[in-house]
C-alpha cells in the first residue's frame, strides 16, 4: 500500500532502483497509472497478483530483469 492516496499518478519509473521482490499488491491504490518501468532491476519472480488491481496499466517495462517464474 506504499502508493494510497497517489490515484492521479500515470507514470512510474523504478528502474535501475536494485529491486529483488515485489510483493503482491504493492501497486494497489494506482487506479490510474498506465505506464511501469521495472527494467534494469534483479527481480527474480514475481507474485500473480502483484498487478491484480491494475487495469488501466497499458505498458509494463521488465527488460533487463533475471525474471526466473511468475508464481
Amino acid at each position: 500500500d506504499s502508493f494510497v492516496g497517489l490515484s492521479s499518478l500515470e507514470n512510474l519509473d523504478l528502474s535501475n532502483f536494485g529491486i529483488s521482490f515485489v510483493e503482491a499488491g504493492a501497486f494497489n491504490g494506482l487506479v490510474n497509472w498506465r505506464n511501469l518501468n521495472l527494467n534494469s532491476n534483479n527481480i527474480i519472480e514475481l507474485e500473480s497478483k502483484t498487478f491484480n488491481q491494475t487495469s488501466m496499466l497499458q505498458d509494463l517495462d521488465l527488460s533487463s530483469n533475471k525474471l526466473e517464474r511468475i508464481n
